[in-house]
């Protein structure tokens, strides 16, 4: 199966699991809650744990239906345990308990309205308990599935459960799958990535891998999606990790591919503009490997041009499968037009490579720079401050880009906030770029 209808596959699967789980399960948590309900918690927790642990040792298998619904099951095990065990515990009342296991039991039964009041009221008696919150957002999802129901609301509860308990992998997973249901990719990303950053449970952490995975093979950054999809092998899914590693290497270009063996001596007869043009074209014809070759030679012989610099950046991350085949012909595209002063059209384009490589910073880079050409010109003041945006969002995913904070100092300067621009390009030239210092001196001589 190709790893985009894979991915989307395995997400509507675990989706539709949320509350119904496989039929070698149900008996399992139809006991559970019965024990819940009537107060016996030790032994709901026990049942639930030990499932989790029988439904563990399958996640190595490569039946994708197996491994979502497993993947669905030891969610619901794991809040609902949870719950157990705050009765136990005493952090929860066993009325509150009792009330949130026959919440559960009414939504397994497809009655999502009795038992979002039932949570409902919990919530409002102890608003600072995030496993009531994580239930609710998983009823309210339920009702934007099955009834069409809008996603902010199920929003809201997983983020009110994350922000009252960061340990909880559920609350994280359920999000970016619901952000992934109604089209959000880039917020479905920045919750499985929050989930591995606050986290330490290996299942929810395996999880969250696998998703990022496919995630990224949707966007075609391949490269990505290879170092997510490993970690999941490495964390138990052996089976539908391989298969999609299988998929992905087949979209990795070779590191030698397309490569001109005489660059060198060719580029001996052409100008830098030459060269450069070359290099772009090459990108947008997918031979990364010249555009590289091409774009080194330029640089080496002015380090200083920043276009260069960007471009030769984007060449090298779209030969290491970062930047997918589309946003970098896009990306490339978009420069060859402002490179003959088709403006309009290279920021449509840096938009769209954007759009469909989120998580690049090189192409924001670049798409900054669009901006700063548009101030330049005098089509509007507030092009600058899209263009700060732009660097900001480049230096977030990485910030040891010289280029780009050169460029946001430059950026910074045209809003004439002069003491951030001046703080953007010393940082810069630590890195080291050159930054002229009439330039410093010019921005210095407004504070």
């Amino acid at each position: 199966m190709k790893a985009l209808t894979y991915g989307r596959f395995l997400s509507i699967l675990i989706l539709v699991a949320l509350w119904n789980p496989p039929k070698s399960y149900a008996d399992v948590v139809s006991d559970a809650l019965a024990d819940g309900q009537a107060g016996r918690f030790d032994s709901a927790c026990q049942k639930l744990k030990q499932q989790s642990l029988e439904l563990e040792v399958q996640s190595a298998s490569a039946d994708i239906m197996l491994v979502g619904r497993n993947c669905a099951a030891i969610g619901f095990n794991a809040m609902l345990a949870r719950i157990a065990s705050d009765c136990t515990s005493g952090t929860l009342s066993s009325l509150h308990g009792k009330a949130l296991f026959d919440a559960a039991r009414e939504a397994r039964s497809g009655n999502l309205a009795q038992a979002e009041l039932s949570v409902r009221s919990i919530v409002n008696a102890m608003p600072g308990y995030a496993p009531a919150h994580l239930m609710l957002g998983r009823i309210l999802m339920g009702k934007c599935l099955e009834q069409g129901a809008g996603s902010d609301q199920a929003v809201q509860e997983y983020q009110k459960a994350i922000a009252l308990d960061k340990t909880m992998v559920s609350s994280y997973l359920d999000l970016g799958l619901l952000y992934e249901h109604v089209g959000n990719s880039n917020e479905a990303i920045k919750a499985y990535e929050t989930a591995l950053a606050e986290v330490k449970d290996a299942t929810g952490r395996k999880f969250a891998h696998l998703m990022l995975a496919m995630l990224f093979c949707k966007s075609e950054q391949w490269s990505l999606a290879k170092e997510h999809a490993l970690k999941a092998k490495e964390l138990g899914f052996s089976g539908i990790a391989a298969d999609l590693l299988n998929d992905i290497e087949r979209h990795i270009p070779s590191k030698s591919e397309g490569k001109i063996d005489n660059l060198h001596e060719l580029a001996s007869s052409l100008s830098t503009k030459e060269i450069y043009e070359k290099g772009v074209e090459a990108g947008i014809a997918g031979e990364y490997g010249n555009a590289v070759g091409w774009l080194q030679e330029a640089k080496q012989r002015e380090p200083d041009r920043m276009p260069i610099a960007i471009a030769s950046t984007l060449a090298a991350e779209a030969k290491e499968g970062r930047i997918g085949k589309d946003a970098a012909k896009a990306a490339f595209t978009s420069i060859k037009c402002g490179n003959t002063n088709k403006w309009d059209e290279a920021l449509a384009l840096a938009k769209e490579a954007c759009d469909k490589s989120s998580n690049s910073a090189p192409l924001f880079s670049h798409l900054g720079t669009v901006y700063a050409y548009f101030t330049a010109m005098g089509k509007g003041d507030h092009y600058a401050q899209d263009a700060i945006s732009a660097y900001q969002r480049a230096l977030k995913i990485d910030p040891n880009s010289g280029v780009t904070w050169f460029n946001l100092g430059l950026a910074q300067g045209a809003t004439q906030n002069w003491l951030s621009a001046k703080e953007s390009l010393l940082k810069a030239r630590a890195i080291g770029v050159n930054v002229p210092e009439n330039i410093l001196s010019q921005i210095e001589s407004h504070l």
